[in-house]
């Protein structure tokens, strides 16, 4: 008889979302190890305690070989620090030991919504356009930095939070903003 050695999972590592279009979520991976053996199922739980007494996440015990997993939208809360750890099973349906991943602490609040508008809605060349910032903050952080930049304008860059150019070509044109919260947070649309 040939005996069957335990799996583990190393080399663990968690990351997090695009902030500018997604909310708190974790994606956490590991590597299966098991010489000779292959992981038939994992299990992650995600927690705002260290002893894991109330999982925000428990994805239960997963029948599968992926060595990733992302929390589902709406688990996680912002300004929280979580614990996570991961056990894994082999071939054989034999269970690892948890192994845990370093904390990580979601940011203080949304990041912000950035969206804008224009007038005229169909600017000809050299007419005045006026760009109005019609973006959300959150958490009550306050806008700070407006960066925008305009294909084929003079001006072709603003740092105002509404500001006036005019396009120098006609057809269709890209205008971007980003936008600064005062903590810091910077998204672009």
């Amino acid at each position: 008889a040939c005996s069957n050695s335990s799996p583990s999972a190393t080399n663990l590592s968690v990351s997090q979302p695009d902030y500018c279009v997604s909310g708190p979520a974790g994606v956490f991976s590991w590597t299966f190890q098991d010489p000779g053996d292959t992981q038939s199922a994992y299990q992650v739980q995600v927690d705002n305690s260290s002893n894991f007494s109330s999982p925000e996440d428990n994805s239960g015990k997963v029948s599968s070989g992926s060595q990733n997993y992302a929390t589902p939208l709406g688990k996680l809360s912002y300004n929280t620090t979580y614990y996570w750890r991961v056990k894994v099973w082999d071939s054989e349906d034999t269970e690892s030991d948890w192994a845990q991943g370093t904390s990580f602490t979601t940011p203080l609040h949304a990041w912000p919504e950035v969206d804008f508008s224009w007038a005229p809605t169909n600017p000809s060349q050299e007419e005045q356009v006026q760009f109005t910032d019609q973006s959300e903050v959150f958490g009550g952080s306050t806008k700070s930095d407006w960066s925008w930049t305009f294909q084929d304008a003079e001006p072709s860059s603003s740092s105002q939070q509404n500001p006036q150019t005019q396009f120098t070509s006609s057809g269709a044109k890209t205008a971007t903003l980003t936008l600064t919260d005062s903590d810091g947070f910077s998204c672009q649309n």
